[in-house]
């Protein structure tokens, strides 16, 4: 089935690594967890696709495996 999954654009993760390095050594040993905060699923990507010039002709594809009430891994992103 399909899965819920979060994005993360280039610019935003050189910020975060960049605000961790500049925020010293306080962090050493900590494990951080980036995310945009709007987790969308493959197929909401390919709806997404379909509706531009370039793929407005293809198919949707049909994702498989998994169980299927399972939605993937959805976390707090708050701090």
């Amino acid at each position: 089935g399909d899965r819920v999954i979060n994005l993360l654009h280039y610019d935003d993760a050189a910020g975060a690594c960049l605000r961790a390095v500049l925020t010293g050594s306080g962090i050493r040993g900590r494990t951080f967890l980036i995310g945009d905060g709007v987790p969308t699923t493959r197929l909401g990507i390919c709806e997404s696709a379909v509706k531009s010039r370039d793929y407005r002709e293809d198919a949707l594809p049909v994702f498989k495996g998994g169980e299927e009430d399972s939605v993937g891994k959805i976390y707090g992103g708050s701090l």
